[in-house]
């Protein structure tokens, strides 16, 4: 799946320092055993729970298929991006109408 090199940078630190505790696994469970679905949620909840942020894994997929969209980024593409058909990708776009505006302007 293709990140952005800021995350990518990220996730590199992150998994060299469980690599540096003897735990080779990115999301690790608790007790440092092979991932499971609800390690990731687990450890995001924690983060942005910490911060004092609201937000959540569904929320991030809505955010990264909008920002496609405003940057002009196919609907395929973004759909192909997202691992889903355009037709569920479309419901994760949200665009306002003020965005909008120049597309329709004649």
């Amino acid at each position: 799946m293709p990140v952005s090199p800021r995350l990518l940078a990220v996730l590199q630190k992150h998994k060299e320092a469980g690599k540096a505790k003897g735990v080779p696994w990115l999301f690790p469970s608790p007790k440092g055993c092979r991932w499971d679905p609800e390690n990731l949620a687990r450890a995001f909840r924690e983060v942005v729970g910490g911060a004092g942020l609201p937000w959540n894994l569904v929320q991030l997929r809505h955010t990264f298929g909008s920002q496609l969209a405003r940057k002009g980024v196919s609907l395929l593409k973004i759909a192909q991006l997202m691992g889903n058909s355009p037709a569920i990708a479309a419901k994760h776009i949200n665009l306002v109408p003020e965005e909008m505006a120049d597309e329709i302007a004649f």
